[in-house]
C-alpha cells in the first residue's frame, strides 16, 4: 500500500468512527440515565481512541515519502490494531442499548 492510500484509508476510518460515535452519542440522549453514564464514561475512552488514531495519521502524513517504505508495515500494523480496539469499543457502547 502506498502511503496516500494508506493516509487515505487512515482518514476515511477515523471519519467513520467519528459518524458511528455521534450515533451513539445521539442514541445515548435519548437513554435512561443508567445508560447515559455507562456510555459516557465508554465514549470518553471512544474519543481517546480515535484522537490517538489522528495523532497517528499526523504522524505518518509527516513521514517522507524515501522513508514510507519502512514504515509501511508498522504503520498498517497499528492501522490494524486501532481497527480493532475501536471496534471493539463502539461494540461495548452499543451492547448497552441491548
Amino acid at each position: 500500500m502506498t502511503k496516500k492510500e494508506c493516509l487515505a484509508k487512515m482518514n476515511a476510518q477515523i471519519e467513520d468512527w467519528k459518524c458511528e460515535m455521534k450515533a451513539l452519542e445521539d442514541k445515548a440522549a435519548d437513554a435512561g440515565e443508567d445508560v447515559k453514564a455507562k456510555c459516557h464514561e465508554a465514549m470518553d475512552a471512544l474519543r481517546c481512541q480515535c484522537q490517538e488514531g489522528e495523532a497517528k495519521l499526523e504522524e505518518w502524513k509527516a513521514k517522507a515519502e524515501d522513508a514510507w517504505e519502512d514504515f509501511q508495515d508498522e504503520a498498517e500494523d497499528a492501522l490494524t490494531s486501532l481497527k480493532t480496539s475501536m471496534s471493539d469499543s463502539i461494540q461495548r457502547i452499543k451492547s448497552f442499548f441491548a
